[in-house]
């Protein structure tokens, strides 16, 4: 379990799952399997990749995940356990105001159950954490960003 495998996980996840093309492509009107799996200015984006997902690595920290009263923090132990999240956004052009109004409000619900269906997308646990979206400040564009916080383990060995 690493910090990559949860990347590359999501990232394929957000690519290929049947049932999230699904839910895109009725918001939408189309699926969305184009993921940059680097963080880039929206200026360096051409049109012809929208939509398309972003996926970037994010924080982490140590963190225990375990509720049996251990530490898995302590110095010279077997294994360190952490928190890490991904910060994921879709990117799309949609000229009518409603209709991106919807697909924000759509997103979390959508990515919640996909999360759901895939709970351990490259590590023990993960979940949306948070959103945030553009509120159409943007218009035409749309962006919308999610944090995707994942808890795994790293053994000694």
């Amino acid at each position: 379990m690493s910090a990559r495998a949860f990347k590359v996980a999501v990232a394929t996840l957000l690519a290929t799952d049947a049932q999230l093309q699904a839910d895109l492509t009725a918001v939408l009107g189309a699926p969305v399997t184009r993921v940059l799996v680097t963080n880039q200015p929206w200026s360096q984006i051409p049109s012809d990749l929208y939509p398309c997902w972003i996926v970037e690595q994010g924080d982490g920290r140590a963190a225990s995940i375990v509720n049996d009263g251990t530490d898995s923090l302590a110095i010279g132990g077997g294994r360190q356990d952490f928190e890490s999240t991904l910060d994921i956004a879709l990117l799309w052009s949609q000229p009518d105001r409603e209709a991106a109004a919807d697909v924000r409000s759509a997103l979390p619900e959508i990515l919640v159950r996909l999360l759901l269906r895939n709970p351990q997308p490259g590590v023990p646990q993960a979940w949306l954490q948070g959103w945030q979206p553009d509120q159409g400040i943007n218009h035409p564009r749309h962006l919308w960003t999610a944090e995707i916080l994942g808890q795994y383990r790293i053994r000694r060995n």
